[in-house]
């Protein structure tokens, strides 16, 4: 079990975590009330879940890398959603 290889090599448990909004987009900045709170303990078991979190995040994650956004493919928006939301933006 991965989750038992990490805690038997003494690996530090996560002590905090951020609630709440992550989008510090340009809606979010001029349009929304974005919150978001930090979560801080010393629980030994809130702890162990907070790892298992992470670590099921990190099972499920890949490395993204500047080439593979800056070359097109899947991380370019199609030329009619770029045109559609500089229309629709102020709307927004």
């Amino acid at each position: 079990d991965k989750q038992a290889e990490c805690h038997d090599t003494a690996l530090v448990l996560p002590f905090a975590t951020a609630v709440g909004s992550s989008n510090f987009g340009w809606r979010s900045a001029t349009r929304d009330v974005e919150a978001q709170a930090f979560i801080v303990t010393d629980d030994p078991e809130l702890r162990d879940e907070l790892f298992g979190e992470v670590s099921s995040l990190m099972e499920q994650s890949s490395e993204l890398s500047m080439e593979r956004c800056t070359s097109g493919g899947d991380r370019q928006p199609a030329i009619f959603a770029s045109i559609a939301s500089a229309l629709i933006r102020s709307f927004l």
